[in-house]
């Protein structure tokens, strides 16, 4: 059993990943928050039931719940964690899970439709040097940006009406590959919403200290949308590192330079910008 909740406080901050009511305040977010059933299946055959990890990519081998760090499950089931039940186990040769998720990620409310998510990933086991994962999800799931993803046609039709949510598939392959002190991380995915073609991948370098207290990394991350503007692409670099100086303490940071946004994200005009983070992290 993981109970994690977060508590979340916001002093007028713009963006934020969970809902605050006006600039300022707080609230409770529940992370890891399930029970995996492990008794009877000897690790082979699992049943999980809570707020867990969507099996897709490299996200649920890898948690990067409130670092700097990120990969780009966002743009693929649209969010991190689901509410639901999934089928895992671990076997001599693959691990894998299969999921039934709410298609929300955090809200449990109301969406006014009828939302859900199947989800899958089968991979080599993870505790090796080279990991192969293969991943695929279809549901209908809410999403904030709906109003842009509609099938082919006027901007008035049927699709953008229904803002609040997304029919989704995508396919998806992830790769890591350990070599001495360095790390290679891929991931490619590809699929629609509604009837629009999407294209995400993600490559990334990475580089331990032998002592593994301090960990730097390079990653480029290039998306493609069709949505109601036309093909658009974001591509992106991020250079960060991690260093663990005490026990209990981790300080991060994080350059993201944009080289080509979304032209929905940016009042339709193709802006970038560059992003500057430090983060300082105490667990106990």
């Amino acid at each position: 059993m993981v109970l994690q909740p977060y508590l979340v406080g916001s002093d007028n901050l713009y963006e934020r990943f969970v809902p605050i009511d006006g600039n300022n305040g707080g609230v409770v977010q529940l992370h890891n928050f399930y029970f995996n059933l492990t008794r009877w299946g000897r690790g082979r055959t699992n049943f999980k039931i809570g707020h867990f990890d969507i099996p897709f990519g490299l996200e649920p081998i890898n948690d990067t719940h409130w670092t700097l760090h990120q990969f780009i499950p966002v743009h693929d089931a649209g969010f991190k964690l689901d509410w639901g039940f999934s089928l895992n186990g671990s076997l001599p040769e693959f691990d894998y899970e299969v999921s039934l998720t709410n298609g929300t990620g955090m809200d449990l409310s109301d969406q006014g439709h009828s939302t859900y998510l199947v989800a899958g990933r089968i991979g080599t086991p993870t505790e090796e040097n080279f990991v192969l994962g293969f991943s695929s999800l279809y549901g209908e799931v809410a999403d904030s940006h709906g109003v842009h993803r509609f099938d082919e046609g006027d901007p008035g039709g049927e699709f953008r009406k229904l803002e609040n949510w997304v029919r989704r598939l995508r396919v998806g392959m992830d790769v890591t590959q350990i070599l001495g002190q360095f790390e290679l991380k891929g991931e490619f995915s590809g699929g629609y919403d509604f009837d629009q073609p999407v294209i995400n991948s993600l490559a990334e370098l990475g580089w331990y200290t032998p002592d593994e207290k301090l960990w730097a990394y390079l990653q480029g991350v290039l998306l493609y949308q069709d949505g109601h503007f036309g093909w658009s692409n974001d591509f992106d670099t991020r250079i960060g590192f991690r260093w663990k100086f005490a026990e209990h303490w981790i300080f991060s940071g994080q350059w993201i330079h944009e080289w080509n946004s979304y032209i929905e994200q940016r009042g339709n005009e193709h802006a970038t910008d560059d992003f500057f983070a430090m983060q300082l992290r105490v667990t106990f």
